[in-house]
């Protein structure tokens, strides 16, 4: 598609779409095929379905004794009630929505928990090593 976009000259939005709706139709004559068969195979959304669990992404996490997790650089408190008691040293389930959310559920019953970003800088102080050398420096100088 950009190839086309490029070879007739089209560099802005509004053009682009004008000339969608012709590429479409060329596309769909060159490359369509009818289906082997006829039937509609896709099934009806059910009352029960649970699209924010099936349109997630999910892996699994251990949580540990503490009720800590840790996933894409986030630390995940869990909240301590019956059901993350029975989830401690266990694997759980870790669901990220398209929008970013993220939520940790064990068999079925989600967890709640506070996310902690963890920093990218050090604030520590200079190492022992360092301060030992620039006091021995002193000390031989007197």
């Amino acid at each position: 598609m950009v190839k086309e976009l490029r070879l007739n000259s089209i560099g802005d939005r509004e053009a682009g779409n004008v000339f969608l709706d012709r590429f479409r139709e060329d596309y769909n004559r060159r490359f369509a095929r009818p289906p082997k068969n006829p039937r509609d195979a896709h099934r009806r959304v059910l009352p029960h379905d649970d699209l924010r669990r099936i349109f997630c992404w999910q892996e699994q996490r251990r949580l540990t004794s503490n009720l800590v997790l840790h996933y894409k650089r986030v630390l995940y408190v869990v909240a301590d009630t019956p059901a993350s008691d029975r989830a401690r040293g266990k694997r759980i389930d870790v669901c990220e929505d398209a929008d970013g959310t993220v939520h940790l559920e064990y068999r079925g019953v989600e967890l709640p928990s506070r996310a902690f970003a963890k920093t990218r800088t050090s604030t520590q102080p200079p190492s022992w090593r360092t301060s030992f050398s620039i006091t021995r420096c002193k000390s031989a100088r007197a």
